[in-house]
């Protein structure tokens, strides 16, 4: 437990409510981004707009202001980052495409402020979601009242600048989509930009969105029993789509399902079949970082699946943060989504009525790459499970935190230049710093 919440190797660190962010009536989206300067920002979609919080403390984040949406007030808004700039669709009426320059956040010195948009761009009205692609520089803005509801391609090479690029109408209504420049097992399509378009009540679409104004269907697919393809994510090596159906659960009366495609050849993917919670709650977005699939499902909270593997239709559970703990049932109430993709741990979630958490998760830091970036002290050993020992400084202190800034020990040593020792036995597995004042500082990984 982490006070009230059920959790399994998932901390909560912070949580600031609806009120303390600006006000509105609900979240959607969240989203993450580092400054140039290192400094972590909580990026959360809000009925009435987008506020933007400080992480440099995850125990205490700070409200840096709030940028008010373009019109009117929506359920639904989806906010994603390229580079140092925001993106903002939403289905309010003639909200159009949000462009906001995130580098404003780091000359606030009395927050909260109100921001202005540095862009905008009217190309459309409303969209449901917009996803970009990180490598080509191009925005597909899904569910817009233009293009028969299918892909409205923005490009945001020059951000505050967005053109239409071109768009995608064959296979009708796309609720979410997720785009790559595929390096994949299917020899017939590497190189080329892909999207997987999730269309709702219709199919899973792989789409060749290389020219842009000439977007053509490579292959469909549905899954069994199906209730509404919604959204999701390859896994790394490409091979492997996983996807949440929204209405799979209230339709056939199922627990929570992960739904696995085998993409290995595009123009004919495999349904392989799924995962299932125990759990009668509702799906709704995912992402994919590593061997984990990072899972927002509604009353049930944040679950997070090993992928590893996949390829025998296998997927097991090996954490979650439950931040509706008033019980798992099928309503749209509880975590709207997540964002997984800081390098430190740290892992943001939205509660939709409520507000947005700050979470740390363990399993998210990797120990192996990290174990040779020990500076001073002589920290040993190193890595360790019980004790490790060091040369004292003279602050008379040692101070132990993890990626996050979390600080889990604080002791008093004598102020020495001698070998002194310090019992880690009770901390989880993970990586450290320890802190000896006077800028000694080591990284340090604990095995458990």
């Amino acid at each position: 437990m982490a006070g009230e919440y059920p959790c399994q190797h998932i901390d909560l660190m912070a949580f600031l409510p609806l009120s303390e962010i600006g006000g509105g009536s609900n979240t959607n989206d969240v989203w993450g981004w580092v400054s140039p300067s290192g400094v972590h920002y909580a990026i959360v979609g809000c009925s009435n707009g987008t506020a933007f919080l400080d992480l440099s403390d995850p125990a205490n984040p700070v409200y840096i202001g709030f940028l008010p949406t373009h019109t009117i007030s929506s359920l639904w808004r989806d906010v994603e980052s390229r580079g140092n700039y925001l993106f903002v669709g939403s289905e309010a009426p003639a909200h159009g495409l949000q462009v906001f320059d995130l580098t404003q956040l780091e000359d606030v010195t009395d927050p909260p402020v109100t921001f202005d948009e540095s862009a905008h761009y009217d190309g459309f009205g409303n969209s449901h979601t917009i996803a970009i692609n990180q490598q080509s520089g191009f925005l597909y803005a899904n569910g817009t009242n233009t293009f028969n509801g299918g892909l409205h391609i923005v490009d945001i090479n020059d951000p505050l600048n967005p053109q239409l690029a071109g768009g995608f109408s064959v296979e009708g209504y796309t609720h979410d989509s997720y785009s790559i420049i595929y390096q994949g097992p299917d020899a017939d399509h590497t190189g080329s930009e892909i999207v997987m378009a999730c269309n709702g009540f219709g199919p899973l679409v792989a789409v060749d969105v290389t020219d842009k104004t000439d977007c053509q269907t490579i292959g469909t697919i549905n899954n069994t029993d199906q209730g509404y393809i919604h959204q999701g994510w390859f896994t790394e090596d490409q091979r492997y789509f996983l996807m949440n159906d929204e209405m799979d659960e209230g339709f056939y009366n199922v627990g929570v399902r992960t739904h696995i495609f085998d993409c290995a050849d595009l123009d004919n993917m495999e349904y392989m079949g799924f995962f299932q919670f125990d759990i009668p709650a509702i799906d709704h977005n995912l992402f994919i970082k590593g061997n984990k699939a990072y899972e927002s499902n509604y009353t049930s909270g944040v679950r997070v699946l090993d992928v590893s593997g996949v390829a025998d239709g296998i997927l097991e559970e090996v954490a979650y943060f439950d931040l509706y703990p008033e019980g798992d049932v099928q309503e749209y109430e509880g975590t709207w989504s997540n964002y997984p993709f800081f390098d430190n741990g740290l892992l943001l979630a939205t509660d939709m009525y409520d507000g947005v958490y700050i979470l740390f998760y363990e399993g998210a830091v990797s120990v192996e790459t990290t174990v040779a970036e020990i500076t001073s002290p002589d920290i040993m050993p190193n890595p360790a499970s019980t004790v490790i020992s060091f040369t004292a400084g003279n602050s008379g202190w040692a101070r132990v935190s993890d990626m996050t800034g979390k600080v889990w020990l604080q002791e008093r040593i004598p102020s020495v230049q001698q070998r002194h020792s310090l019992d880690i036995s009770q901390l989880p597995a993970g990586i450290y710093v320890l802190d000896l004042g006077a800028g000694r500082r080591g990284k340090f990984v604990v095995t458990g």
